[in-house]
């Protein structure tokens, strides 16, 4: 089959192309085609199958000689992973465009060159619509759902590290929150010389109910792989874990890991007050600052229906495995080793964009 991908660099699908690739001819569409061919070899696609595109630029950038190769090599279906994952108010104009407006010129693309089925990657909360990122994948979705093509829409859980390895190309969502008190502490820990453990005197708000769907990355390849060989059927399919694990006991694991003490954590849905002195205000204040695009998913947490997933799959699902603390650690040690893809100098928080 021939698939004509986008997003082969972001954290699904440089996971996803060596299994592609396997049994299928890929195309795909990469901004700075030379700078990221020399930074990532390509991945194994052949050069002349990269092809210089943009989703924020009409006609996806792609030159009329591009269009016409594309166009002659009778591409079967296109898989839309490529995204902007932001959650700030700050970048809506921006996500908005990628995401609806990159779909939309996806669609245009698939229509100009007849190519008959779309599968689209987008996220379990988007119906939730409480940020740039899950109101634009959500109008992404209904326009995929509006195209008039054949399709198949995949809404994911929290991507994490491989099951095995923890490996990942790149910190979004988990690693997102997680790298704010790394940040922290490692800078307390060089600038003031506090020796181990940290005490970081601050509230951490939770709810003692929501849970954190966080799924290895390599499961959500086999399953997607899997539901994508089967063809398209206009449905929904969520690749998110049946049994997530409690978010408070994850925010636990995450400040123990870090060697972090003093904590306060609290239940959000109680309304209790966030205790703060005047010597650790500034602590607060930063942490707060930070973690606060994140705070719906640690309070609001939903349960994902995977009925629709296993019943298309029947015997070829398989249900990924049970989040323990180990693999949490494990999941940590990678990103701490990596310093959550920053230069090793720096002590900087800011939110990641993948696409």
């Amino acid at each position: 089959m021939k698939i004509l991908l986008t997003g082969m660099t972001g954290i699904l699908g440089s996971h996803l192309i060596s299994s592609l690739l396997l049994h299928h001819e890929v195309y795909a569409l990469v901004r700075n085609v030379k700078q990221r061919f020399d930074k990532f070899f390509g991945f194994g696609v052949p050069p002349d199958h990269l092809f210089e595109g943009d989703l924020e630029k009409e006609n996806l950038g792609l030159s009329d000689s591009s269009l016409s190769i594309l166009k002659s090599v009778d591409i079967d279906m296109v898989l839309h992973c490529a995204s902007a994952v932001k959650f700030d108010d700050k970048y809506y104009k921006r996500t908005w465009n990628i995401n609806k407006g990159g779909t939309e010129r996806i669609i245009n693309l698939s229509k100009t060159l007849n190519i008959p089925d779309l599968h689209f990657i987008s996220t379990a909360y988007a119906p939730f619509q409480r940020n740039p990122y899950e109101i634009s994948k959500s109008a992404a979705e209904k326009l995929v759902m509006n195209s008039g093509l054949t399709y198949n829409i995949y809404r994911l859980g929290v991507i994490v590290g491989e099951r095995k390895s923890c490996a990942i190309n790149g910190f979004n969502g988990f690693y997102g929150y997680a790298m704010v008190p790394y940040f922290i502490a490692k800078s307390l820990r060089q600038r003031k010389k506090i020796s181990n453990p940290v005490k970081l005197p601050i509230s951490v708000p939770c709810s003692s109910t929501s849970t954190i769907n966080i799924v290895p990355v390599d499961w959500v390849v086999s399953q997607l792989l899997s539901l994508i060989g089967l063809g398209t059927f206009g449905e929904i399919y969520y690749i998110t874990h049946p049994a997530p694990p409690l978010t408070s006991w994850v925010l636990k694991l995450i400040f123990d890991y870090m060697n972090i003490n003093g904590i306060n954590y609290f239940d959000c849905s109680s309304s209790l007050p966030i205790k703060k002195d005047n010597g650790t205000g500034y602590l607060q204040k930063l942490f707060d600052k930070q973690t606060r695009i994140f705070l719906p998913y640690l309070t609001q947490e939903e349960m994902f229906d995977v009925s629709s997933t296993v019943r298309r799959l029947g015997m070829e699902y398989e249900a990924p495995e049970e989040i323990t603390e180990q693999w949490i650690h494990d999941l940590l040690d990678f990103a701490t080793k990596q310093n959550f893809g920053r230069r090793m100098n720096t002590t900087k928080t800011t939110e990641p964009m993948a696409i």
